[in-house]
């Protein structure tokens, strides 16, 4: 068996799927680890590569606004604003944009 790293999402704690899960798992060769963690989404959110989930919209990381804020403030290098503007297209981070851009004029 080999232990992997993933985030499975329910909507309720004692969902039946999560009893399932840990079988479905064993039929792909792969494991539950014993410590795994339930996270409450709806009061903190979840944290993952690069933006933070919650039910109803998703963020972009607090770390990755601040790089993106000091970038626009002493280089302002076209690639990095695409590449910034390519990661926040996929959050709700209008306010951010309309805020960042203008400042950046």
């Amino acid at each position: 068996m080999i232990n992997a790293d993933m985030k499975i999402f329910f909507a309720y704690k004692k969902c039946s799927w999560i009893k399932l899960t840990p079988l479905y798992l064993r039929d792909l060769k792969l494991c539950v680890k014993d410590n795994y963690q339930v996270f409450p989404v709806g009061s903190r959110g979840i944290d993952f590569v690069g933006y933070k989930f919650y039910h109803t919209h998703t963020l972009l990381r607090k770390t990755i606004k601040q790089n993106f804020a000091r970038m626009l403030a002493s280089r302002k290098n076209k690639s990095s604003i695409a590449a910034y503007m390519g990661w926040a297209k996929h959050a709700h981070c209008g306010n951010l944009i309309k805020t960042l851009l203008h400042e950046a004029v």
